[in-house]
């Protein structure tokens, strides 16, 4: 059986140095192709879960998402993802070639619509358990709509939401704080008009 958030490395800051114990980053800036990689990864494969590893840096009050790289070979159902270790392992080796030394700052999954059942951004009980200290964790609800809406922060909730095609998105990042107790953490997406 596979790992689905990897192991407990720790994260560390852009110069190198570890994030303490108590890291927790105010803000995710979300870079345009990290978006557009989860976004597209949580559509085409709607109605089962996608999976994939956020690639960028730790700074002291901040997480800059560069890249979103999901795993398209994972086994995965309706509510679940599973990925082999040797998979993390090459993302892992890759993230630090060609001098880019990115950080494995957490990953990313979708909720997708069942049936008339609308999903929501919020973390399951099974998600909260897979959590780890210093990492970041975004999730995907992935929902049919006949509205189109353009992209915009939700208020009160820190998130993203606009539509696909047929879909309407929404995407939301948590950290894990205290044992099982999470936070959001708000979303900063400079590069859309609104958002």
């Amino acid at each position: 059986m596979g790992s689905r958030r990897g192991s407990e490395e720790d994260v560390k800051r852009g110069n190198g140095e570890e994030v303490s114990a108590l890291w927790k980053p105010r803000r995710v800036i979300l870079k345009p192709a990290a978006f557009i990689e989860m976004t597209l990864a949580a559509t085409e494969i709607y109605r089962r879960e996608c999976l994939g590893f956020l690639l960028g840096y730790a700074l002291n009050y901040l997480v800059l998402v560069e890249h979103a790289i999901p795993f398209q070979s994972a086994r995965r159902g309706y509510l679940w993802t599973e990925v082999s270790e040797s998979r993390i392992a090459r993302v892992r080796e890759l993230s630090t070639h060609f001098g880019l030394e990115l950080q494995l700052l957490g990953d990313f999954h979708s909720h997708a619509q069942r049936g008339k059942t609308h999903r929501s951004v919020r973390p399951s009980s099974e998600d909260v358990a897979d959590m780890l200290p210093n990492r970041i964790y975004m999730i995907l609800s992935v929902n049919e709509t006949l509205l189109k809406k353009p992209w915009h922060r939700v208020k009160g909730r820190k998130s993203l939401l606009g539509t696909l095609g047929n879909f309407e998105v929404e995407v939301a990042a948590y950290q894990l704080v205290d044992g099982n107790k999470y936070r959001i953490v708000e979303i900063v997406a400079p590069w859309s008009v609104g958002v």
